[in-house]
């Protein structure tokens, strides 16, 4: 009997001591005072108040919001061709096309590439760079397509 009396004020002294321990750890993390041996919520609060650092909200510059990208000035350009010349045209007479360009807008500047297709695919006609080509019809050329290509230059 002796014995299970020791353990039992063993296993009381153990708890009180765990008890006590616990709370001190805990009265003197929210630093109490030990006349009160108690903390308030005021106190509480203050205590966080000071512990926390005061936060620095900054505020960027207002950026002027950037400027959309230029619109594609060719984005709407059209190229048609006419035939000039009135009536028939027959060998030997002068063959004259125009290329008129719309729908560019802004700065857009280009230059006109006229083509023809000798069957083999389209090639530019060397020295035809502009919105007028002229030629001679003959039994070679009297047949082939001819068009006129925009090369825009941004």
């Amino acid at each position: 009997m002796k014995l299970r009396i020791k353990r039992l004020f063993t296993a009381l002294a153990a708890v009180a001591l765990i008890v006590g321990a616990v709370y001190f750890t805990w009265d003197s993390s929210l630093q109490a005072s030990d006349e009160e041996g108690t903390v308030t919520a005021a106190q509480q609060q203050e205590q966080a108040e000071e512990t926390l650092a005061p936060v620095e909200v900054v505020v960027p510059e207002e950026t002027p919001a950037e400027a959309p990208a230029p619109a594609d000035p060719f984005q709407n350009a059209r190229i048609s061709i006419e035939l000039t010349n009135d009536g028939d045209l027959y060998y030997g007479d002068i063959a004259m096309l125009w290329a008129s360009v719309s729908g560019v807008e802004g700065n857009g500047s280009y230059t006109i590439q006229w083509q023809t297709d000798n069957g083999d695919g389209w090639e530019n006609i060397p020295g035809a760079t502009g919105p007028s080509y002229n030629f001679s019809i003959n039994t070679s050329n009297a047949s082939r397509p001819y068009r006129a290509v925009m090369i825009c230059q941004n």
